[in-house]
């Protein structure tokens, strides 16, 4: 999309790593009109065995779509890409590979659906994407949502396999009505062993399992913090994200330049970052600020649409 190359920022104002993108479908063949912000994270030890993915999905069509899925695809070659098992464990949720040397597994991957209705998780060949020996075009579109709506049919396939494989897992179905917004996170995990991916899957899912801010998980921040807003200027959507310092509600307030609240949005987070959407179309160009409350928290920005 218009101004969305991705930016890495090291650190970042949430995650010892962080990027950010917007990007859309307007190059499909048959575009649906959504934007997706794509939005990374990495933190430092004891939590750098983990990366959030979180999209933001946001429906520009001026239509209802639905039946959506939304889905990540990983070709992990864990160690040699010919010698992988993998599945899906329905207790942790966790969609895994690992390196199978013939008696024992290792080096594990995996992907855990951490904010969205899981619809669809499973490990396959990788020669059903690359179709290698079949000498065809890659994956077609056909392929790709037939794998995306395939529910649990290749949780168990490849558990005890030795093949070059990949995982799959994705979100759905979801409905966007016109200009509506949905979130879809994944976490990428890793570990030696399996119980060292369920741990990372557990701390990437919940990694402050009490909101005490007097002792915070070495991942979170524990102050109240309001960034700049990405892209500044812009038209007629940008990003605004904030630290909750705690668990609780939070307002969004846009103030034109006569000193008006113009919109506001509310909702309920988590501690920790927190990313919104406002879009502005309907609003003149010009200089705008922003607020964020939460509790006895406030913090104000200034921003510019430009249209």
């Amino acid at each position: 999309a218009p101004g969305g190359n991705l930016v890495l920022s090291m650190p970042g104002a949430s995650a010892a790593q962080q990027t950010h993108a917007v990007y859309d479908d307007s190059g499909a063949d048959n575009p649906y009109g959504i934007e997706i912000t794509q939005e990374s994270f990495v933190n430092g030890s004891p939590n750098d065995d983990y990366v959030i993915m979180r999209f933001i999905l946001n429906n520009t069509s001026g239509v209802s779509i639905t039946g959506l899925r939304f889905g990540i695809l990983a070709d992990w070659d864990a160690t040699n890409y010919n010698a992988n098992a993998g599945g899906y464990d329905a207790t942790d949720e966790i969609t895994w590979q690992a390196y199978d040397n013939g008696s024992v597994l290792a080096d594990y991957r995996g992907i855990k659906l951490i904010n969205g209705t899981l619809a669809t998780a499973g490990v396959d060949s990788s020669k059903l994407i690359w179709a290698i020996d079949a000498g065809g075009n890659g994956f077609p579109d056909s392929d790709k949502y037939l794998y995306l709506t395939s529910g649990f049919t290749h949780a168990d396939a490849n558990k005890t396999s030795r093949y070059d494989l990949f995982s799959i897992v994705a979100a759905g179905p979801i409905t966007l009505d016109a200009g509506a917004r949905d979130t879809v996170t994944f976490a990428l995990l890793a570990g030696d062993t399996y119980p060292e991916l369920q741990d990372a899957g557990v701390r990437a899912l919940d990694p402050t399992p009490v909101d005490d801010p007097t002792n915070p998980p070495d991942n979170l921040p524990v102050t109240f913090e309001v960034y700049q807003n990405y892209p500044n200027p812009f038209n007629p959507a940008t990003t605004i994200s904030f630290d909750m310092p705690y668990t609780g509600s939070y307002r969004l307030s846009i103030i034109n330049a006569l000193g008006q609240t113009v919109d506001e949005q509310t909702g309920e987070a988590r501690v920790g970052p927190v990313t919104l959407e406002w879009d502005g179309s309907k609003f003149a160009s010009g200089p705008y600020f922003y607020r964020v409350t939460v509790g006895d928290y406030s913090k104000t920005r200034k921003m510019m649409l430009l249209k």
